[in-house]
């Protein structure tokens, strides 16, 4: 995966009829013998056609059966190369990157496809959100400032009733309260990671990372 040759890019989460309520998704994953045999739906699932494994979670056991919703989620690591049974259908959205509907039909895919143990994967998802939120922050307040510093250079050479429209106080207070929210993105994005790399909780700083990295950025468009 480091030298580039395999590609480990999708992430198989997001379903139509559970959204963000993660313990609530319905995609199953039987076991039989050697195999599980994964049924369901996902959608969102971005860079699909461009990956190789896609890192899928799925419910190992009912939601009755279990004493918390959050129990009997597994995580699997599938080799989309290798696995007959799994269908996707592209989005067309305005993101940049492709994002995909995904249909699991039988799918079948060795035991050793679970990472760590069975029913415990809601805990490993929580974990991998923390780094894909910290990169998500990197790239929000990345694209604030372009657009804040677009905007700078635009408000100064806009001239209107023959001065630049930056010197009105209605234009100086949301670019810098865009300024500040993304600066303070920043800010929290390198705490999220000296905690991820110490190996320790990072779950509150790097969701306030990237919310106000999104924030910052929305309030400079």
């Amino acid at each position: 995966m480091a030298s580039g040759e395999t590609r480990l890019q999708a992430f198989g989460v997001t379903e139509p009829t559970a959204g963000t309520d993660t313990t609530s998704i319905k995609t199953t994953a039987v076991r039989d013998g050697d195999e599980y045999v994964i049924n369901g739906q996902k959608i969102w699932t971005s860079r699909f056609q461009n990956s190789d494994l896609l890192l899928l979670l799925a419910r190992s056991r009912k939601r009755e059966e279990v004493a918390k919703p959050s129990q009997g989620l597994s995580l699997f690591l599938i080799d989309l190369r290798e696995t007959k049974g799994i269908t996707a259908v592209p989005i067309r959205t305005m993101v940049n990157h492709e994002t995909n509907e995904v249909f699991f039909d039988d799918a079948r895919i060795p035991a050793s496809a679970l990472v760590g143990t069975e029913g415990e994967g809601f805990h490993y998802l929580l974990d991998s959100l923390n780094a894909e939120r910290i990169l998500v922050a990197s790239e929000c307040i990345g694209d604030g400032r372009w657009f804040i510093e677009k905007t700078r250079r635009y408000t100064s050479e806009r001239v209107v009733f023959g001065r630049p429209i930056g010197s009105n106080q209605g234009i100086q207070f949301p670019v810098a309260r865009a300024h500040i929210n993304v600066e303070a993105a920043d800010l929290m994005r390198w705490r999220a990671a000296d905690l991820f790399d110490a190996h320790m909780p990072c779950g509150a700083e790097s969701q306030y990372g990237q919310a106000t990295g999104l924030g910052g950025l929305l309030g400079s468009r």
